[in-house]
């Protein structure tokens, strides 16, 4: 039974959730900022192989203009359906098709900030007058976007929520549909495993464990690396815990009214099949017993009997060598009359030592 913590609301909503478009739109983020995701560089290599030239530069241009995609997350973040554990499967075109229909006031209030704007209204008296904006009138917002793009944005929002929902659509249908038909299965497993640590502690110390830079001080919750994004304790009325594999190692949340979203940052259990292929090809050459046969062997036909001779170890010792050898295709028996051969396989090795050295972009 969850814990009932001081000062909180005792009618708080917590959702946990996942969105297929908010994730979509989390990737981009690492898109257009990979370096800081040691976590996602093998999906961001293989993406990029198969992304257009054209596609790739756009998500970067709007990233490096636009907090790299931190904006449109929050766009997303607002638009997908508030129902306890959102759909993992929900319509893009419907959100689409709200973010059409989304007025331009709205729109770039969240796009800037409301945490940072303070008000709708504010956005409003900007909109009405973009010639008359000042960069002091964006000092928080400038920590993500510069004051020239700020007033960019405000002359030209409808061409920036265009530009937005091209990419969008472009990327969803070339990239993205067909990677989260692979990964969506383990979300679940995931926020499953996430509910039951919950319930076992109070919410306010789960949502401080969620990052190191999540901090309660006198009541109030606050990023440490922004501490213009906080919320009271007492004035959360909704706390939406968003499960991603793209955020981290950031603090990602978004403060609206009286809801915090917090991403939750999530790395897969499962190591990919290359780490595993590598990792067994280094095993043929992680002995010094087998380096030895190897290189005997590259020289000429070598018996069981003979490298035992020739290594100083038991026949049996070597056969467990070979074994490990044979199933690496590292190495080739022939049998002769009564004894066997072994011979080595150049071009299986070869690839191995290539594999690695590749992987590591030697």
């Amino acid at each position: 039974m969850q814990k009932v913590v001081e000062d909180l609301n005792p009618n708080i909503k917590v959702r946990f959730f996942c969105s297929a478009t908010l994730e979509m739109v989390t990737s981009l983020h690492v898109i257009s900022d990979p370096t800081h995701h040691a976590n996602c560089m093998d999906w961001y290599e293989l993406v990029s192989k198969t992304m257009s030239d054209d596609l790739r530069k756009r998500i970067e241009n709007f990233g490096n203009k636009y907090a790299n995609w931190l904006s449109a997350m929050d766009i997303i973040d607002y638009l997908i359906e508030n129902e306890a554990d959102a759909s993992m499967y929900d319509d893009f075109e419907l959100i689409m098709s709200k973010l059409e229909e989304m007025n331009d006031e709205l729109f770039v209030y969240i796009f800037l900030g409301t945490t940072l704007l303070g008000n709708q209204k504010i956005a409003r008296e900007f909109l009405a007058n973009p010639n008359q904006v000042e960069p002091d009138d964006f000092v928080h917002v400038q920590s993500f976007i510069s004051s020239e793009n700020i007033i960019s944005l405000l002359s030209n929002h409808k061409d920036v929520k265009a530009e937005m929902m091209s990419i969008l659509k472009i990327y969803h249908t070339e990239i993205f549909e067909s990677h989260w038909r692979t990964t969506k299965k383990q979300y679940w497993g995931i926020i499953y495993r996430e509910k039951k640590t919950f319930e076992a502690t109070s919410l306010l110390d789960y949502i401080l464990s969620l990052h190191k830079d999540l901090v309660c001080e006198k009541g109030v919750i606050i990023m440490k690396n922004y501490e213009s994004l906080s919320l009271e304790v007492a004035a959360i009325g909704e706390v939406r815990l968003f499960f991603s594999m793209f955020a981290y190692p950031h603090l990602m949340s978004t403060v609206f009214e009286d809801a915090i979203s917090i991403y939750e940052n999530i790395i897969p259990t499962q190591i990919s099949d290359k780490y595993e292929h590598l990792a067994n090809s280094m095993k043929g050459l992680s002995d010094v017993n087998r380096l030895a046969i190897l290189r005997h062997i590259s020289r000429a036909a070598v018996t069981n009997k003979e490298l035992a001779f020739l290594l100083h170890i038991t026949p049996a010792s070597v056969s467990q060598h070979l074994k490990i050898l044979k199933e690496l295709d590292y190495i080739t028996a022939i049998r002769r009359k009564n004894n066997i051969y072994y011979y080595i396989n150049k071009d299986a090795v070869s690839r191995g030592i290539a594999g690695v050295a590749e992987f590591l972009n030697l």
